[in-house]
């Protein structure tokens, strides 16, 4: 997977002189950041890339949970990018109502948004996960903002048990503007809903978030086979 993102990154880099990538967050693509840090960190002209977040959890931006953290000691202090191409979101601002603003602000302004543009930007590369309930980023089943049509970024109450609970997180608006959607998926648990997806069902695309990812370019999945039978994208 290292070398497909390498490859896409220079691609797009040499077309368009900037590559717009948005991280997942998690412990799945831990491994993944690190080899990007220690096997290709002067692959990638970092000068040209701008890393963004899909969500984040509501906790300070050093906090053991925190999206960026994670994503920052493994993989961004160990490459030679700019500070102000990393576009994390933002966790000191009162709430997350409010950061989820100012993270849609930002979107706005690097991908040309506005109400008159319905051919606006996305980005070039979102990296997603898969949780065990269907949840991809920081949509939840049956939580409303699954439906929303105009805002580009919101706070959201994971469920009870996925603590912390608020979160902020990019919704389908601009996910499915996206050039390129690569999932990494790991874990036995997350097979049964895996088999739904690929075969497209209806009861997959109104249940679980994953399904209802669909993005204007191509959308790639990237599954750790460990425990899992052969199951394939349709």
């Amino acid at each position: 997977m290292a070398e497909e993102i390498v490859d896409l990154i220079n691609s797009v880099i040499s077309k368009k002189g900037r590559f717009m990538l948005a991280l997942s967050g998690g412990n799945t693509p831990r491994t993944l950041y690190g080899i990007l840090a220690s096997e290709f960190p002067h692959k990638i002209p970092w000068e040209h890339v701008h890393l963004f977040w899909g969500d984040e959890r509501y906790v300070p931006k050093n906090h053991a949970q925190s999206n960026f953290a994670m994503a920052y000691d493994s993989f961004i202090s160990r490459v030679n990018i700019p500070q102000g191409n990393v576009h994390r979101i933002p966790v000191e601002d009162g709430s997350p109502e409010k950061s989820a603003e100012l993270y849609e602000m930002l979107l706005k302004k690097m991908f040309d948004y506005s109400t008159e543009n319905n051919d606006y930007q996305s980005f070039d590369l979102i990296l997603l996960g898969m949780g065990e309930d269907g949840h991809t980023a920081s949509l939840f089943p049956a939580n409303p903002v699954l439906f929303e049509k105009h805002r580009l970024v919101c706070a959201v109450n994971a469920p009870p048990e996925m603590k912390p609970i608020h979160r902020i997180t990019i919704t389908f608006p601009i996910i499915n503007r996206a050039n390129c959607v690569f999932f990494l998926i790991s874990g036995a648990k997350k097979e049964k809903i895996l088999q739904l997806i690929f075969k497209k069902t209806e009861k997959a695309k109104k249940i679980y978030p994953a399904a209802m990812v669909n993005p204007r370019g191509k959308t790639v999945w990237f599954i750790d086979s460990n425990g899992m039978s052969d199951i394939k994208p349709m």
